[in-house]
């Protein structure tokens, strides 16, 4: 008998309604569950109640919130594990190194193309959950590339601007 693989699931947070879309659509095309939200309120509800296996934020979220929902995220036991891929439309990489050492896993700059960012994606999920996302680059019509982007570690804001 096979064992049933979990699909995973990730929530994408955004305040423009058409990323959210765009996004979502091209996981749940690659077989992903996927569910979005506009704010950080939006955003921990879900988060909490879900339990997704990879969280994609966006780095400029309305209000700051992006710095808050990092750190909320991180202090509750229930979704601290979870990893985070900021999204950025900032060529700043030195902040974007920054933001991986606030508790964010990964990065990728806007604009980006559909198969890097599921590229980042699959390399920020814990090796159980990998497993379940690797699909074969001819199941999914999906070629990985190495997308726009750092991976250093330094302490600092996850989503600061400055």
């Amino acid at each position: 008998m096979s064992k049933q693989r979990k699909t995973p699931t990730i929530l994408v947070i955004d305040d423009e309604p058409d990323i959210v879309g765009m996004v979502l659509a091209m996981l749940e095309l690659s077989d992903f569950e996927a569910v979005g939200a506009s704010n950080a309120d939006e955003a921990l509800a879900l988060a909490t109640a879900r339990v997704p296996d990879a969280i994609i934020l966006d780095r400029n979220l309305e209000d700051s919130q992006c710095d808050e929902l990092v750190a909320r995220l991180a202090a509750d036991p229930t979704t601290a594990h979870i990893p985070i891929l900021l999204m950025t439309g900032d060529a700043d990489v030195e902040q974007v190194a920054l933001a991986l050492g606030a508790g964010v896993s990964g990065a990728i700059r806007k604009p980006f193309e559909p198969e890097a960012l599921l590229h980042k994606l699959r390399a920020v999920f814990p090796p159980a959950v990998a497993g379940a996302a690797a699909r074969p680059a001819a199941a999914s019509g999906v070629r990985p590339r190495v997308a726009a982007g750092t991976d250093g570690h330094t302490a600092g804001s996850a989503c600061s601007r400055a």
